[in-house]
């Protein structure tokens, strides 16, 4: 698996992370592979060095003393400079090899792949070897699906919607108010669908929330709900939803291909 040893040709990978004896060890077995390797021992570097140094590839730790990894990938996914670059982030603070929340967050923000430490050095130089080759083709084909988040207690609903929304997007399910909140500060999904008449928390006051928290006010929020027809003033609902900061309402039912036209402009896709 050994690369050419020209140095104009080598690819440049930055390792960040805040365990100097993981960044020594990292850093010899990718030098030994035919990889340039710079290094940063927090997340304030790694960022400044992910900009001007360009890397071809970056392995990311979770635990930093300053940022956590999770927002240092989103926040890299998100700037023009540093979009196009790939993203391994590593951690071992998932207990479970399976099912763990750390790798559904690491996806949702963006990450390319997710490691659990200790790393398998044979699994780390495949994945990194994947993750360059890719690289070499358009990047427009390598855009990951965006994210949806739905609130909403009826299954059947549900289930319309995923059959809808789930060839473009990726889609997330929340089953109450506070469910819904936690999952849009964890995830920071592309766009929130959200039911008014939730179980715990109407989704008026989720939606205020929401919008009011300064991590995720940019998400774009759509309520949806037959609440309308309980109304004497069918327009009433829809005054409250935007006084509540949400980007639109939507009466139920809803036909499925009006719901993806809606979801598709609210993200100019």
């Amino acid at each position: 698996m050994k690369l050419k040893k020209n140095s104009e040709t080598k690819p440049k990978i930055l390792l960040v992370d805040d365990d100097p004896d993981f960044l020594f060890s990292t850093k010899i077995i990718l030098e030994n592979s035919g990889y340039k390797i710079i290094t940063a021992a927090n997340g304030k570097r790694g960022i400044s060095k992910a900009k001007s140094e360009q890397p071809d590839l970056i392995v990311l730790d979770v635990m930093l003393p300053d940022y956590d990894g999770f927002s240092i990938c989103r926040e890299l996914k998100d700037n023009p400079e540093t979009v196009q670059i790939p993203v391994i982030i590593l951690t071992s603070i998932s207990k479970k090899r399976d099912g763990s929340y750390a790798d559904v967050i690491a996806y949702c923000h963006k990450a390319d792949v997710f490691l659990e430490k200790p790393v398998d050095k044979d699994e780390l130089l495949f994945s990194i070897k994947k993750l360059l080759k890719k690289k070499k083709t358009k990047f427009s084909n390598l855009k990951k699906k965006r994210s949806i988040l739905i609130a909403d207690i009826d299954s059947g609903f549900i289930s319309k919607l995923e059959k809808v929304l789930s060839a473009d997007f990726e889609v997330f399910i929340a089953e109450s108010g506070i469910e819904a909140l936690k999952m849009a500060q964890a995830f920071l999904p592309d766009l929130i669908l959200l039911e008014i008449t939730l179980p715990d928390q109407d989704g008026f006051s989720v939606c205020y929330e929401i919008k009011s928290n300064p991590k995720t006010h940019h998400i774009p929020v759509i309520l949806v709900s037959e609440i309308n027809k309980e109304l004497t003033h069918a327009d009433f609902a829809a005054k409250v939803a935007f006084e509540h900061k949400a980007d639109d309402f939507i009466a139920k039912p809803i036909k499925p291909d009006r719901l993806a036209k809606v979801v598709k402009k609210k993200l100019s896709f």
